[in-house]
This record gives structure tokens, C-alpha cells and sequence, in this order.
């Protein structure tokens, strides 16, 4: 599968920092670094970390307290305490109790990993998240029911030679691969009360059959992947979205219903289905992850070389010989899938249909060749990075109905000259236009003050910066203010200043 060509250096720095910032207990025990000052038994003495944003702390360690009953704030600094970070009380053998507040949403992996003397823990309803191995080891907080592992109420592991699992009634979540590769489950039954089901929670459970979702479940990426014997999956009518590879590889799958009020399909979803052959994308999805369908080889449909499923183009094969490629999309198709022509270096020419509402994330990533193009006036919504380094690109027209334009979608189009914007415009994210060095004229169809309404993110000066002309249809309606104003000329096509 094509991968993301660009990751932020924020993203980067966050996962550093969740990699090496935490402050836990020694393998003996004892207290590690500490963020807050001496003392015994005060909640201000954990450790704390700010996380991206800046508007809320997690507790990253034990810090300096020393009782073996600790309550957690619901406020530091002034700001919320969100979560409770990787590994933050790993290995504190004293710690007999912990109260959290409903403050928190996420505890961390091994967040609690060896607390052997921890009795006494109750997850709020507000935490919607467990990270792997949260709780393994705390042999005295684990109940065990019928091959499951139960912390309050989060199923949180299995016995590897488990072959059925009924949840317990009152389970409100799965941790993240709380079952991971129990390669003897068969079947499991999913309460009606469960809102969580956690990242590869089920990976790799190659016995598993057949699943149902109860209503209202939160499903996360991974889940079901590599579930080799999963032919039946029953998704519950009020599913929002569809998780990144939740069900990659899942191979024994041949068909699968997916609910009318679905909104996106992620990322590599349905990645390596072999068996799928039918699949019908509901008419509300407005985003189809990249790859989401790759090595479906049953369900893809290829013409004029590109790929569809159901009525999306989701990718281009691409003819290594064929110089100045161009592609042209059939008539029906309603959305362009993220990366579906990403680096497609040699492209110069597409034909998108008027139908069309969505132009994916990175939909033209390194389209590099790629001179011009015409967005139908039926899109609504062009996807971050969706024209990201068209180096070619010099002039493009935002059709009246889009209402926002995606962070870096036309980041680093050096050659582009010109740009009209539709006043249906709300949103500019960051870095939108960011390095279109060349960028002298914005053809505005409204007026100064619907322009001022426009959200503009950060990182737009080659936008802000240019000469913006604002649309005046006839010319004896121009006002005599001095400021600059545009129309069409007579082809309809092109710009012209009064």
C-alpha cells in the first residue's frame, strides 16, 4: 500500500516523548524522577507532563509521594489531567490504592504494569481508552471469568487456550489487545453495554468466526485485524466511522454490510480481504481511507486504469513505459480516496466528473507533472495535502460548494500563479498554500468583509500576501473605493481585472 509521504515534527516529538517521558517506579520499587516538590501523600507531588496542545496535563509518574494510597486531581496548574501516561506507576509495589477522576479519558500502556499490592481501583466512565498491559501484573486487582481478565469494568486479557468468551454484563470496555493473538477464540458474545472495544484488541485471533457489534460501540484501529476464520461481521446501525485496519487481512470475509450512516472509511480498513466481492459504500461517506481496499482482488474494479470500488476511485495503476500519463474518471463516481494517485509522477492530465463531492487526503500528493486541474463545482471538500507538491500546478479554481479546504492541500505548489476562491469557502487550514512562492493574484467571488469570515489557518502568507481581487460582475457596479476588483471573461473560464 502507498504510504504517507510527509509526518509532522510535532508528531514526531509527541511519540519521543512518549517513548522516553515518564517517571515511573524502579524494579525495587522505589521513586523515579519527580515533577512536583517533597512530601508525602499529596497529590501535587506526581509527576506531570503538559501534552500537545497545552491545554491538559497526564501524570507521568509517581513523582516523590510515598503513600500506598494515592488520589489523582482532576486539575493541575490550573488545566484538566486527561490521562494517565506509559508506564507512569509501572512497578510501584507499595501502591495499594488509586482514585481517578472523571477528569481522565485514557490510562496508558502499562500504565500500572506490577502494582502487586494495588486492591482498589475504579475506571470512570469518563475513560474511554486502556492501553495494552495497563494492569498485567497486579495480581491482586485482576478478577478472572470464564478465560477473561477483568479491571473494574474493562476486559483488559485472556487465557491463551480460551475458545469462547461471553463478556460479563456489566463490561463497559476491551483494552487495547486485551485478546490479542488468542489463537484457540472461536467465538466471543459483546454485551450490550460495551462502548470500547480497543485497539488490536482481537489481532490476530485466527480461530474467531463471526462477530456482532452491539449499538452504540467505539471501535478501534487493528482491531479485528489478521482474523484469518472471520467470515460473519454484523456492524451496529449507529456506526460513525470504520477504523484504520480494522479488519486488514481478515480473509474468510466475503462480504460485509456497512450501515447507511457510516462517515469514513479508514486507512487500510478492509486491507487484504481477499475473499470480499461485495461491498456497497453508503451514500454518507465522505471519506475513504488511502489503501482502505488494497489487495481486495475481488472487489476492485479497474478501468481506463483506475481503480473503483463501488463508486470511489481509490487508486491508479500507474504504466512504467508510458510517459505524460492521464487518467479520466467515469461517470457515477462520487469520491477520489485518499493517496489515490499519490506519486503519480508522470500524470498530466485528469478528468474529474461533475458528481464528484470528495477529493481525499493526498489525493495528488507528488503529482509533480500535473499542469492543471478542473475541480467540478459538485465537490464540497478537497482533503489535507490533496495537491501537496504539484510542482506544475499554476493556476486552480475552488468551485462555488466547497466549505473547506484541507491543511497543506496545495502546500509547496511552486509554480502556481493564481487562485480563485469560491465565497462558500469557510476553512483555510494550516499551511494550505504554504511555499507557493509564486503566488501573485486570489480571485475572490465575494467581498471584503465575507472574506474576513474565513478561517485561515497558520502558515498562509504566499495566500495572505497576494494581490486579492474581489468579484464585481459588471463593471458599472464597481465601487469607487479604490480597491480591486475582478470578473469573468467572456469564456467563463477566465479572470479579468476591472
Amino acid at each position: 500500500m502507498k504510504q504517507k509521504l510527509w509526518v509532522s515534527l510535532l508528531s514526531a516529538a509527541v511519540l519521543a516523548a512518549g517513548a522516553f517521558g515518564f517517571a515511573a517506579c524502579d524494579e525495587k520499587g522505589n521513586e523515579g524522577e519527580s515533577g512536583g516538590s517533597s512530601g508525602t501523600g499529596v497529590a501535587a507531588e506526581l509527576a506531570y507532563a503538559i501534552l500537545p496542545g497545552g491545554d491538559a496535563y497526564e501524570v507521568s509518574g509517581i513523582g516523590t509521594v510515598s503513600d500506598s494510597a494515592v488520589t489523582i486531581p482532576s486539575e493541575y496548574n490550573g488545566l484538566p489531567v486527561t490521562s494517565i501516561g506509559y508506564n507512569a506507576f509501572r512497578n510501584c509495589t507499595s501502591l495499594t490504592s488509586i482514585a481517578i477522576p472523571d477528569s481522565v479519558t485514557s490510562i496508558g500502556v502499562s500504565a500500572f504494569r506490577n502494582c502487586t499490592a494495588l486492591t482498589d481501583i475504579d475506571i470512570p466512565a469518563s475513560v474511554t481508552s486502556v492501553g495494552a498491559g495497563a494492569f498485567n501484573g497486579c495480581t491482586g486487582l485482576l478478577q478472572t471469568e470464564g478465560g477473561v481478565s477483568y479491571v473494574d469494568g474493562w476486559a483488559v486479557g485472556c487465557a491463551a487456550d480460551t475458545t469462547a468468551v461471553t463478556l460479563r454484563a456489566d463490561t463497559v470496555g476491551i483494552a487495547d489487545q486485551a485478546f490479542r493473538s488468542c489463537a484457540s477464540l472461536a467465538s466471543v458474545a459483546l454485551p450490550e453495554s460495551l462502548d470500547f472495544i480497543g485497539d488490536s484488541a482481537f489481532n490476530g485471533c485466527t480461530a474467531l468466526e463471526s462477530v456482532v457489534l452491539p449499538a452504540g460501540v467505539s471501535v478501534g484501529d487493528y482491531a479485528f485485524k489478521n482474523c484469518a476464520s472471520l467470515a460473519g461481521v454484523t456492524l451496529p446501525a449507529d456506526m460513525l466511522s470504520i477504523a484504520d485496519y480494522a479488519f486488514k487481512g481478515c480473509v474468510a470475509l466475503t462480504e460485509i454490510a456497512i450501515p447507511a450512516g457510516v462517515k469514513s472509511i479508514g486507512e487500510g480498513a478492509f486491507s487484504s480481504c481477499i475473499g470480499l466481492s461485495e461491498i456497497v459504500i453508503p451514500t454518507g461517506v465522505t471519506s475513504v481511507g488511502a489503501g482502505a481496499f488494497s489487495g481486495c482482488t475481488q472487489l476492485l474494479q479497474v478501468q481506463d486504469r483506475v481503480v473503483y470500488v463501488d463508486r470511489w476511485a481509490v487508486d491508479f495503476e500507474e504504466d512504467s513505459d508510458d510517459k505524460d500519463e492521464t487518467a479520466t474518471l467515469r461517470a457515477g463516481t462520487v469520491g477520489i480516496a485518499d493517496q489515490a494517485f499519490y506519486a503519480c509522477g508522470e500524470l498530466v492530465g485528469v478528468t474529474i466528473p461533475d458528481g464528484v463531492a470528495y477529493i481525499g487526503g493526498e489525493a495528488f500528493l507528488d503529482c509533480v507533472k500535473l499542469p492543471e486541474i478542473d475541480i467540478p463545482d459538485s465537490v464540497t471538500a478537497i482533503g489535507e495535502s490533496a495537491f501537496n507538491n504539484c510542482a506544475a500546478l499554476t493556476h486552480v479554481a475552488i468551485p462555488d460548494g466547497v466549505v473547506t479546504i484541507g491543511d497543506g492541500a496545495f502546500w509547496y505548489c511552486r509554480s502556481l500563479e493564481s487562485v480563485i476562491i469560491s465565497d462558500s469557502v469557510v476553512t483555510i487550514g494550516n499551511c494550505a498554500f504554504e511555499c507557493c512562492n509564486k503566488l501573485t493574484a486570489v480571485y475572490y467571488f465575494g467581498d471584503s468583509a465575507k472574506w474576513a469570515e474565513i478561517s485561515i489557518g497558520e502558515w498562509n502568507a504566499a495566500l495572505t500576501s497576494a494581490v486579492r481581487y474581489d468579484y464585481v460582475e459588471e463593471e458599472t457596479d464597481v465601487p469607487d473605493d479604490g480597491g480591486k476588483y475582478w470578473h469573468y471573461d467572456s469564456d467563463g473560464v477566465t479572470p479579468v481585472i476591472w
